[in-house]
């Protein structure tokens, strides 16, 4: 968001992409995971786990904010720059 502010969107987009990325390859290792408890296997629940969870739905949320700030972000950068 350092980048919208600034108006270095190119910047922005870049580290969004990467960011979806990473959180691609999180969701996956959820998926694999809660695949395997489905097909009987038992998994022992650490706290950690817990945590885990909540930080991958916590960043998808922040991740869907950041995409609508974006959209914020450029309409003022339209505006201001006319």
């Amino acid at each position: 968001m350092t980048a919208m502010r600034k108006e270095d969107f190119d910047l922005a987009d870049e580290k969004m992409h990467a960011a979806h990325a990473a959180l691609i390859e999180a969701h996956k290792s959820q998926t694999n995971l809660l695949t395997e408890y489905a097909n009987g296997t038992k998994i022992e629940m650490e706290v950690i786990l817990v945590h885990a969870q909540d930080h991958l739905m916590t960043t998808t949320t922040l991740e869907e904010t950041a995409i609508e700030l974006e959209h914020v972000y450029k309409k003022l950068s339209e505006i201001s720059n006319h």
